[in-house]
């Protein structure tokens, strides 16, 4: 049994991830099989105590299924069973720390019912969970897009139901547009950082459609106040001008400023573009360098970024 897929799955699980997922199990709503929560009442007691022996498939069947004949084929059917509701779940609890998918998703469903009536308490629902998101990656911007767009559906149902006219303003077109622009500068700019530091390393060659147009448009308006703008586009500054350190200490005046925006594995990979400036001027001789990398780790461990498990 221990060999299964599931049990190694669950295995792999703290205490409190095990507590979570048994009161998943247990939920009539997200399953109805009485086979799986006692198929998991029966590995729990082995998973939590990180007991070594082994632990035979039949007996736990008979724990299940009482006097029944052991049935290779449907134990290992309700195996797999319990391996896709861990999977559902994993997904929920994403969901669940996602504050803007559920703004979302509130607002898409108060529009696809036309519930008009409950527009006002649902808008204030959405920006309150809007407002518990505190990471602001670029992905970020795109989920506001699409809070948006939903937010401009039901406004139009809303005008359309009580006959009322909507400012412009009201209309949130330009926020919408905003959003999507942030988003798409941003993650634009990521994926050619990215594009650099491989060609930095490897003979690898190309490039990403519209660039020179984005980093000229980047260049003649202030996109400072937009983290993912602006960071990336310091990141690939230091790529395209390694020999101007001032790109080096904007980008590690950006870090200092908006790196709790990001999650903690984009954050690493910043502050490994970084490291990776400090590192280039240290091989040339550039030794006053070492200050500034040993300055940063300890930025990346005070912030808990670096050693993050």
């Amino acid at each position: 049994m221990k060999s299964t897929k599931i049990y190694q799955v669950l295995d792999s699980l703290s205490v409190y991830e095990l507590n979570r997922f048994g009161k998943f199990v247990q939920s009539p709503y997200f399953n109805q099989n009485q086979g799986l929560i006692r198929l998991f009442e029966q590995l729990i007691p082995f998973l939590k105590s990180k007991d070594q022996s082994d632990l035979d498939k039949t007996m736990v069947w008979t724990q299940i299924f009482g006097e029944e004949t052991y049935d290779d084929a449907r134990f290992r059917k309700l195996s797999s069973e319990l391996l896709r509701l861990y999977e559902q779940f994993l997904a929920q609890e994403i969901y669940d720390n996602n504050p803007l998918h559920q703004a979302n998703n509130l607002i898409e469903g108060i529009s696809k019912k036309k519930i008009v009536k409950l527009y006002n308490s649902v808008v204030s629902s959405v920006n309150r969970l809007s407002e518990r998101q505190l990471e602001k990656p670029a992905s970020y911007f795109f989920y506001q897009y699409q809070l948006e767009k939903s937010q401009y559906n039901l406004t139009s149902e809303f005008e359309k139901q009580f006959k009322k006219k909507v400012k412009f303003g009201d209309l949130n077109i330009e926020e919408t547009a905003k959003n999507l622009d942030i988003f798409y500068l941003g993650e634009k700019l990521k994926l050619f950082c990215m594009l650099l530091s491989w060609q930095d390393v490897t003979n690898i060659s190309g490039t990403l459609l519209f660039m020179d147009e984005i980093i000229m448009h980047v260049e003649k308006f202030d996109y400072s106040q937009y983290p993912p703008v602006a960071i990336y586009y310091q990141i690939y500054k230091s790529y395209v001008e390694p020999d101007r350190e001032e790109h080096f200490f904007k980008l590690k005046e950006l870090i200092n400023m908006y790196i709790h925006l990001f999650p903690v594995e984009e954050a690493k990979d910043i502050f490994g573009s970084a490291h990776n400036f400090c590192i280039r001027r240290i091989n040339i001789g550039q030794n006053e360098f070492v200050r500034q990398n040993f300055d940063l780790y300890k930025e990346a461990i005070e912030k808990g970024i670096l050693f993050y498990n």
